[in-house]
């Protein structure tokens, strides 16, 4: 949002009209507003921000926004042309006042009025003329609320002396009320939180992975191969005296397991030739039962030879 032009009349100190070309004051890239104290320089920005939202930026209200200067016929106004998005817009605004009646005596209420307008050219296509509908078109065109508006554009008058005085805490305080700091908070406090339990997620990991670890080394330990002692007697062995780690356990364990495998051929290669063995002794064992069993046969019927050598004799 760009602002091009404002107008003032009978609102605050500036009770007669007054026109602001910013156009003309930015064409060197960066203006200042000076003037001496209660002069209307913070006036101006508090027009400006009334003109966009209907509301003032510092710590005035919307009451008694009328010029006590100005005669009490003269009606409030600000107008302010603008330019957003590569459109040129006219905002016409007047804050709710008190007039004298036409007739009569005694004084009446006036509500406040707002209309919003596209220059196209040297025309002017309304697009709302009421003051809720020009805020929200307002919003929608600038992308912030008046809240936001203040907090980003204008920045009530002496908060960043107070900022520059202030103790850390206040400081802290003061920056959290002017930029609205609030979700961030809230976001980094979220984050500190997800934080603390990955760090105690990864803490409980790391016992159970030491406790693992212990485990894997208990397990191993009968299997671990021997280191032979430096000595006169070959035949006694000793355990390394250094715990080893469970990572220099793996290519003990490879080297196990290489071994484990051959010696597995090697027993199922036995195994094979003892199961062939076995067969053949089952079949000479079948033979022998069978000569076993025929020659009980032979035995039975040789006792009876004499029987029947004396059925022979008699027939």
């Amino acid at each position: 949002m760009k602002p091009h032009h404002l107008e003032l009349e009978a609102l605050g100190p500036y009770a007669d009209p007054t026109a602001i070309s910013f156009d003309a004051l930015s064409q060197d890239g960066l203006f200042l507003i000076h003037g001496n104290t209660g002069a209307g320089k913070t006036f101006l920005l508090d027009a400006l921000c009334f003109a966009l939202y209907g509301e003032v930026s510092g710590d005035r209200g919307l009451k008694g926004l009328k010029s006590d200067h100005a005669p009490a016929s003269a009606v409030p106004r600000v107008v302010l042309e603008f330019s957003c998005a590569g459109r040129r817009y006219r905002i016409e605004r007047s804050p709710a006042y008190t007039a004298p009646k036409s007739r009569g005596s005694g004084s009446t209420d006036k509500p406040p009025q707002a209309a919003l307008f596209r220059l196209v050219g040297t025309e002017r296509q309304a697009i709302a003329s009421r003051s809720s509908e020009v805020t929200r078109e307002v919003e929608g065109l600038v992308g912030l609320n008046a809240s936001q508006f203040r907090q980003v554009i204008l920045l009530p008058q002496g908060r960043f002396a107070e900022v520059l005085r202030a103790r850390a805490d206040e400081r802290e305080a003061l920056l959290k009320t002017l930029f609205d700091t609030v979700l961030y908070e809230r976001a980094s406090w979220w984050l500190e939180e997800r934080a603390k339990a990955a760090r105690l997620e990864l803490a409980e990991g790391d016992r159970t992975l030491a406790g693992l670890k212990a485990q894997a080394l208990r397990c191993w330990s009968p299997f671990a191969p021997a280191a032979v002692e430096d000595g006169n007697n070959d035949d006694e062995h000793q355990r390394p005296t250094a715990e080893p780690t469970p990572e220099a356990l793996i290519p003990q364990i490879a080297a196990v397991v290489a071994q484990s495998a051959e010696a597995l051929q090697q027993a199922e290669a036995a195994l094979s030739g003892a199961r062939q063995a076995q067969a053949s002794a089952d079949r000479l064992a079948e033979r022998w039962d069978r000569r076993a069993a025929a020659s009980a046969r032979l035995a039975e019927r040789e006792s009876k030879r004499a029987v029947v050598d004396d059925y022979r004799q008699r027939l």
